[in-house]
């Protein structure tokens, strides 16, 4: 499987509440409608939680928390489908309604993105 990670930033003037209850009413709902011509096989949102515990794991490994409000985490069986998405009229349409959409919420210049396949050591 292969997995985009995306590392949200809302808009800065949207309040968090506001930034969780679009991405999540909202936002999730388009891209389940669009994922046939995207070739999506799984879409998740990471939303924040758990400060107290994530403070103490980062404080145990010296790191620091990352400036986000969110993940999401884009899947496909490969490269090729997610090249291939872009090759359909229909899945230039979703790529591009999904974009437009994210507009409204995130502040897309600074977003980062990490393409990878993954190799599962735990599956319960």
């Amino acid at each position: 499987m292969i997995r985009l990670i995306v590392c949200m930033r809302k808009l800065p003037h949207l309040p968090a509440e506001e930034f969780r209850r679009f991405w999540l009413e909202e936002h999730g709902p388009l891209v389940r409608k669009n994922a046939a011509a995207r070739r999506i096989k799984r879409y998740t949102q990471i939303h924040p939680s758990g400060a107290e515990a994530l403070a103490g794991i980062v404080a145990r490994r010296g790191g620091h928390i990352a400036p986000f409000d969110g993940l999401a985490e884009i899947c496909w069986d490969s490269v090729e489908d997610i090249l291939a998405a872009s090759q359909t009229p229909e899945g230039r349409r979703a790529a591009v309604e999904i974009v437009e959409h994210e507009k409204q919420f995130l502040d897309l210049p600074n977003l980062q993105f990490f393409l990878g396949e993954e190799y599962v050591f735990i599956d319960t």
